[in-house]
């Protein structure tokens, strides 16, 4: 369950910061029963039944009844609604405690219907005065009214971030949003009545998943959700608190969760008004108090937080000299040390030196024979990059040189295939000429088909044509014997339109076979497009291979000047291998006196760097004393300041900007509570109670 309210653990140890504590809680509703309220047990059967949800919202939004002497009137107003909270129909019903076990009892009501519920007591009614015949017993009845309510309910629903209505919803699969608002509308001098609403639903696994909600509980058994949702409309008006952010009284309540087939029964809601009294208002001393105790805990924290940083600023002199000394005494053993090291280093490294000229001395032969072999690998390197000038061996340059040349010319004869001399007859033209045809062709085919559907349907209109001139000849042979001009004329033309258009569609049918037989003979233009592109991709790759020729060339011509000043240099050093010898055995020699200089410098320092040890643990203690004392103060300082701007400065703050005037109105508000006694009527002789239960349709 998420909370919105500040917390004041800081202060528990104080008198007044138990009281302010107790004030805070009864402000933000979250003391007493009500924390146990919110914990409902998990419901065990698979269908949760609408007593069982009433319940945990009776016990969530803190309904009780009403003791002492006397006559008591304790009411519940149930409302029935649809599945969004509209359309109310309100059934009320009342428990007559007749304390005393009077004869008579003297009893006010507007409402209509009444019927006794548990008994046959009469009453006698005028107006809405009731007189009840009791019999000594208490008595149970119940009514209708069409009153308007003080509160009512009113749910929306989302899914997957659409607004959707709750008869369209059912069925429905996705991510659900589900917003529950209260709207308070009973006022009494601009104080609204303080309800305090819990609504229960459940929400059954096998439809609902990771079911969560902002003000409430959610408790899961496996195969039921239970929601209890809990909420103050009108509260944070009440207390001044609107527009602030650091306590937020909930006044809807969203649940969200994943569905598949929305299905859900009825939500159950309860709201009474006496949340505000069994949060312990009562036990809250006076507000002056709390002022008092607020200004003493600053000035108290002010004074701690004063003498704890000039402690911490005189040891921190003591720390800086001390440091300073040990830095001092650090910087001079710490030079011996290094140039004893630096000494060892040396003999060891004169050692090796010494070692490893004696080798290579003894290795020197060996070498100059290396250097004299390497020599004549880079003559026959140089011989295979320039060859002898021969046709047999050309060299790798002038055989790079034949293949750049060859490549180009290849390049260059592919163009003009491809492309011709002018550009107009080469192969690329004439393919695009013959594509060109092919889509004339295919053009007039379709010009055909759109013009006379198809070369069957030609056919079929010419052998209907060839019966129709039949049928007119044999017409214009009667006619003739029966010497009927007008006739013979009408059929005489008749018979030249049908032998025209027999004309036309014989052309036509010869032509369109033939534009058929042409077609199937040449080749699509997809098949066209494919050797266009492969004849592209041939051009590209000899444009490359004669680019990559030309790359190959200068990069052996590179290799072999580079080949040319390697075999110069291996010259050199072949010629120079005699003198190496004799250096190298002069150099062996002088690294043995060096050896055993540095030794004799390496035992000296070594003596010096044995008494650093003594010398640097004097300060290292002294140091370590006064900055583990500094450290100390330091934290001590650091934990009075951190106690004063997070503890007690922020409480003040709390209090002075948030909380002063929220107490004050407190028992304003929980009077509108306790005044709120009925909603039917009562006779003032009376004392009451009244809460509300209004019930949601289901959705399937």
């Amino acid at each position: 369950m998420k909370q919105h309210f500040p917390s004041f653990r800081t202060l528990r140890q104080s008198r007044a910061a138990k009281t302010l504590t107790a004030a805070a809680l009864a402000l933000a509703l979250t003391g007493g029963t009500m924390a146990a309220a919110l914990t409902p047990q998990p419901a065990n059967a698979a269908t949760v039944s609408k007593q069982s949800l009433t319940r945990q919202a009776e016990k969530v939004s803190g309904t009780g009844t009403v003791s002492g002497a006397g006559i008591t009137k304790e009411e519940t107003v149930y409302v029935k609604t649809d599945a969004t909270g509209g359309s109310p129909s309100v059934t009320v019903s009342d428990w007559l405690k007749n304390v005393d076990g009077s004869g008579r009892l003297a009893d006010r009501s507007d409402l209509a219907g009444i019927t006794n519920l548990k008994g046959n007591e009469k009453f006698e009614q005028n107006g809405s005065s009731l007189t009840w015949q009791t019999k000594n017993k208490d008595i149970y009845y119940q009514g209708k009214t069409d009153k308007s309510l003080p509160l009512s309910v009113h749910i929306s629903y989302k899914l997957n971030g659409k607004n959707v209505t709750a008869k369209d919803i059912a069925g429905k699969s996705g991510q659900l949003e589900m917003t529950i608002f209260y709207n308070n509308t009973s006022t009494t001098d601009g104080i609204h009545t303080p309800f305090a609403v819990a609504t229960a639903l459940n929400l059954p696994a096998k439809k609902f998943t990771d079911v969560q909600i902002d003000h409430g509980t959610v408790v899961a058994d496996g195969t039921n959700n239970i929601v209890v949702g809990l909420a103050f409309p009108g509260l944070t008006e009440n207390l001044g608190l609107s527009g602030q952010t650091k306590v937020q009284i909930p006044e809807t309540v969203t649940i969200t969760a994943s569905v598949k087939h929305f299905a859900m029964g009825p939500t159950i809601t309860s709201a009474s008004t006496d949340v505000l009294e069994k949060a312990g208002l009562d036990k809250i001393d006076s507000f002056s108090d709390l002022d008092k105790a607020v200004n003493r805990l600053e000035n108290a924290s002010a004074q701690l937080v004063a003498g704890s940083l000039s402690a911490k600023n005189g040891s921190a002199k003591l720390t800086a000299g001390a440091g300073t000394l040990a830095n001092g005494l650090t910087t001079y053993t710490g030079g011996v040390a290094t140039a004893a090291n630096g000494s060892a280093s040396l003999t060891t490294g004169a050692n090796t030196l010494a070692g490893g000229l004696a080798t290579l001395h003894r290795q020197t032969p060996a070498l100059s024979q290396g250097v004299a072999r390497l020599y004549g690998g880079s003559q026959q390197l140089v011989a295979g990059y320039r060859g002898d000038g021969t046709s047999a061996n050309p060299g790798a340059v002038k055989g790079a040189a034949n293949l750049t040349k060859g490549a180009a010319d290849m390049q260059s004869q592919l163009s003009q295939s491809l492309n011709g001399t002018d550009g107009t007859n080469g192969l690329n033209s004439k393919l695009a000429a013959i594509q060109k045809n092919i889509t004339n062709l295919n053009a007039q085919k379709q010009s055909y088909e759109n013009s006379y559907g198809s070369i069957n349907a030609v056919n079929t209109k010419i052998t209907t044509l060839k019966q129709q001139r039949t049928t007119v000849t044999n017409q214009l042979i009667q006619s003739a014997e029966n010497n009927d001009n007008s006739a013979i004329s009408q059929q005489r033309g008749a018979l030249n339109s049908i032998n025209e258009s027999l004309d036309k569609l014989n052309q036509l049918s010869a032509g369109w076979k033939t534009l058929n037989q042409v077609s199937a003979e040449l080749p699509s233009t997809e098949e066209i497009s494919a050797i266009q592109k492969r004849l592209t991709a041939l051009s590209n790759g000899t444009t490359s291979l004669a680019q990559g020729s030309a790359n190959l060339q200068k990069g052996i011509e590179v290799l072999a000047a580079g080949t040319d000043q390697l075999n110069t240099g291996l010259k050199k050093l072949n010629d120079s291998t005699g003198n190496l010898s004799a250096g190298v055995g002069q150099l062996a020699d002088g690294s043995k006196t060096l050896a055993r200089g540095s030794k004799t410098l390496s035992d000296g320092l070594a003596t010096l760097k044995a008494n650093n040890t003594k010398l640097n643990n004097g300060a290292s203690q002294l140091t370590s004393g006064s900055a583990t004392l500094t450290s100390g103060l330091g934290t001590l300082y650091s934990g009075m300041s951190q106690f004063k701007t997070a503890g007690i400065d922020k409480l003040a703050g709390y209090y002075n900007h948030d909380f002063k005037g929220a107490l004050s109105k407190l028992k304003t508000i929980k009077q509108a509570g306790k005044d709120y006694n009925n909603f039917s009527g009562k006779t003032d002789a009376m004392s009451g109670s009244v809460h509300f239960v209004i019930e949601t349709s289901e959705i399937k």
